[in-house]
């Protein structure tokens, strides 16, 4: 006959001149398993609380609020280049509309280099432009979409390419 609870086991305690010293013993076991299996179920739902407060804490805290800003990169906006490292003006022209269109907030690298240095938050559709290379065509074909679309954007240029060379922005 098992016995469960300890408030019952120790009432059983209490009339001793009723048990022998093998059930008494048997009894106080019992009493002992209960309130070891009580305070183990305490513990393992305060751990398991305990684990889903910091899981939370950390996801609310640190990683929400963290967004990835998108940088998007070009070298290129040309038709006459076949190459994968060029896109042609009108399909610029299409993704430029579109992050106009979807809203998109388009800011300056410096913004976002400044905005992470200080701990700043970006709203969920922030978008960098940058093009590598110093290409001719960053000015005479990108520009004019970026400035209709009112678009900031940063050219990382090859200073040595600058003194004259053919297709690179120069002096």
């Amino acid at each position: 006959m098992r016995v469960e609870g300890s408030n019952v086991v120790m009432k059983i305690l209490r009339a001793e001149h009723c048990l022998d010293s093998g059930e008494r013993e048997r009894m106080r076991h019992i009493a002992f398993e209960d309130e070891y299996r009580n305070k183990t179920r305490k513990s393992a739902l305060l751990a398991f609380v305990l684990v889903v407060l910091a899981v939370s804490s950390f996801y609310f805290f640190y990683m929400k609020p963290r967004r990835v800003v998108p940088i998007l990169m070009y070298h290129g906006v040309s038709g006459g280049k076949n190459s994968t490292m060029f896109v042609a003006p009108a399909n610029f022209e299409k993704q430029m509309k579109f992050l106009h269109d979807e809203g998109y907030s388009v800011i300056p690298l410096n913004e976002l280099v400044e905005g992470i240095e200080e701990g700043a938050q970006f709203g969920p559709k922030t978008a960098v432009i940058t093009f590598d290379d110093g290409y001719e065509d960053n000015y005479v074909s990108a520009f004019p979409v970026l400035a209709g679309y009112r678009m900031p954007a940063t050219i990382f240029v090859i200073t040595g390419y600058m003194a004259g060379r053919e297709g690179y922005l120069n002096w």
